[in-house]
């Protein structure tokens, strides 16, 4: 997703997870989490737009929290590739 912040730009490039969480939660409750990449900020009480791209792949569990680690780490060097080296 492009990601905006209180609705200015630049548009920062991030990812974005609708659902469940199964890794690290037992809740059923679905959520929405967007972690802006390349940023190192609080982004609590802000409003946060965003435009979505293309669907990297469907939410599983992954066998521990290092395993998901490893693989968020895969989805965000596509992401990069994605939105800033082809300009999507």
């Amino acid at each position: 997703v492009w990601a905006y912040v209180d609705g200015r730009l630049p548009a920062r490039a991030a990812m974005l997870n609708i659902g469940t969480r199964p890794t690290v939660s037992a809740s059923q409750s679905p959520t929405i989490e967007v972690h802006l990449l390349d940023f190192d900020g609080n982004l609590y009480g802000r409003r946060l737009r965003v435009e979505f791209v293309e669907r990297l792949r469907a939410e599983r569990r992954f066998r521990s929290k290092a395993e998901l680690a490893a693989q968020l780490a895969t989805d965000a060097a596509r992401v990069r590739h994605l939105l800033l080296e082809e300009g999507a």
